[in-house]
């Protein structure tokens, strides 16, 4: 997700700066890479954190109080990032795969998703940024209950190693969320790059 977000978030320069930093893309046999160390990976978190719903919540009698609640944001934040990915993978890779969707449209494609909208509100770059949401939640929060759960961090110690979890949930979510939203509004950080960068579709509105 790390190296995701940071590939990604080359688009908040332009067409150009995003197309050379995943350029990697082009490599031949990629998707036996992402299959096996990305998508069977996935499937089993995601499959054995279904399993864990089926489960009693563990004692949290002896953790900071936060714990509680944050487990069961965690849960849920799981479930809605399952449906995210899912939905994502079927929008890009899948179409790359079934239709021949080449790497250098992946950027033009993305703005026009995300630019477009239903009756004035920009559906696919909200559900978008819910995703981004969920998935930085999902991570940081995780690492803080592993924490708590199998360190002997306690107290001030546990509260301490939270601010530092939601720190850098928030720096994940500057950069997921700063991508979403240069895609959705054509927004670039310095000098613009307008090379074959897709507008609005008014089709959709």
């Amino acid at each position: 997700m790390l190296l995701h977000l940071g590939v990604n978030a080359a688009a908040v320069r332009g067409q150009a700066a995003f197309l050379s930093a995943s350029a990697w893309g082009r490599l031949p046999l990629l998707w036996v890479v992402e299959i096996v160390f990305v998508g069977v990976p996935f499937a089993f978190h995601a499959l054995y954190g279904f399993w864990l719903w089926q489960r009693p919540r563990p004692d949290l009698d002896s953790f900071p109080a936060q714990t509680a609640w944050v487990h069961g944001a965690q849960r849920i934040s799981g479930l809605v990032l399952a449906v995210f990915v899912l939905a994502h993978v079927w929008e890009l890779r899948a179409q790359r795969a079934l239709h021949g969707l080449a790497h250098d449209a992946l950027y033009s494609t993305m703005m026009t998703h995300l630019s477009s909208t239903s009756h004035g509100v920009p559906l696919m770059a909200i559900a978008y940024l819910l995703g981004v949401t969920a998935a930085v939640f999902h991570l940081s929060a995780g690492l803080w209950t592993y924490l708590v759960a199998h360190t002997p961090l306690r107290g001030a110690a546990a509260t301490r190693a939270g601010w530092a979890c939601a720190a850098f949930g928030f720096l994940l979510f500057v950069a997921g969320a700063g991508t979403v939203v240069s895609l959705a509004t054509g927004m670039h950080v310095g000098r613009a790059d307008h090379t074959a960068e897709a507008t609005c579709t008014p089709g959709s509105r």
